[in-house]
C-alpha cells in the first residue's frame, strides 16, 4: 500500500551539497549492505554521485514511498567472544545500504531528540 502523498509545503527537499558533503563523511571502515556498495565508493566518488542519489532522495521524499533496495538487510552472525561453543555466542549484525544510513538522519525533524545520538530530554526541555 501506498503513503498518502505529501502536500507540497511539508516536503523536505535536498541539495546535491548536502547529499555530497554527507557522502565524504562515510566510514569507509564499515561493511557494505546487500546493495554491495562500500562506503569508500561513496566517500570516493561523492561529488559524481551526489547529484544522482539527490534526485532519488528528493522522489522516495516526495512519493513518501522508499526504495526497496535501501529497505533490505542482510543479518550477519557475529561471534561475541573468540571461543564459540553454541549458538547463543553469536550476535546478529544487520547490515543495510551505506546510503540509506546517511539518508535517515537528513530527513529528521530538527525537533525530533528520541532514540537520536547527542540528544537528550533536556535538549527536548529546553526547546518548549
Amino acid at each position: 500500500m501506498r503513503a498518502p502523498a505529501v502536500p507540497e509545503d511539508c516536503v523536505i527537499t535536498l541539495s546535491a551539497a548536502d547529499v555530497s558533503k554527507t557522502f565524504k563523511q562515510v566510514n569507509i571502515h564499515k561493511a557494505a549492505g546487500p546493495d554491495g556498495l562500500p562506503g569508500r565508493v561513496l566517500q570516493a566518488c561523492a561529488n559524481q554521485l551526489a547529484s544522482v542519489f539527490t534526485d532519488i532522495f528528493n522522489l522516495s521524499l516526495s512519493e513518501s514511498v522508499i526504495p526497496t533496495c535501501f529497505k533490505q538487510t542482510t543479518i550477519v552472525p557475529v561471534p561475541k567472544n573468540t571461543k564459540v561453543t553454541c549458538l547463543n555466542d553469536y550476535r546478529p549484525v544487520a547490515l543495510t545500504s551505506v546510503a540509506m544510513k546517511f539518508f535517515i538522519p537528513e530527513t529528521l525533524d530538527p525537533l525530533l531528540f528520541a532514540y537520536r545520538p547527542n540528544r537528550s530530554t533536556d535538549d527536548a526541555i529546553s526547546c518548549i
